[in-house]
């Protein structure tokens, strides 16, 4: 049986980069456990963020969790997820990706959304890509 676990512990922190993102509210907020923290993008560029994680260890993944308001529009509609992308651009994101989530709001209450698990068993650097 599979262990559900934080991954904090494994992600390079000093690594971790999102662009498009508002400098009030960065990157780094993902792994806070406050509700006042959060990820937002810049108003002044686009709504769309590429978000780079690199872990210290191969890891498995098998869902993902995502929080926002789809009452004033702060969740993600979309969320592409990439391996082995450490350069990644938003030019690359329009290429096919490992996996596609498209969210409504049941989906970004933070309950866990189910990956291919097969497809993320030995994660290393990851691009996660929302709109």
């Amino acid at each position: 049986m599979a262990v559900v676990a934080s991954l904090d512990e494994f992600i390079e922190k000093g690594q971790l980069e999102c662009l498009n993102e508002d400098k009030a509210n960065p990157v780094a907020n993902v792994l806070d456990d406050s509700p006042e923290t959060f990820l937002s993008s810049d108003e002044n560029v686009d709504h769309q963020l590429l978000v780079k994680v690199q872990f210290r260890v191969p890891v498995k993944l098998q869902s993902l969790k995502i929080m926002g308001s789809a009452e004033d529009e702060t969740a993600p509609q979309s969320v592409k997820l990439f391996l082995d992308k450490v350069n990644m651009g938003f030019e690359d994101a329009e290429e096919e990706a490992v996996q596609e989530l498209q969210l409504s709001p049941e989906n970004v209450d933070g309950e866990p959304l189910p990956l291919r698990f097969v497809k993320f068993q030995n994660a290393l650097p990851s691009a996660i890509c929302s709109g």
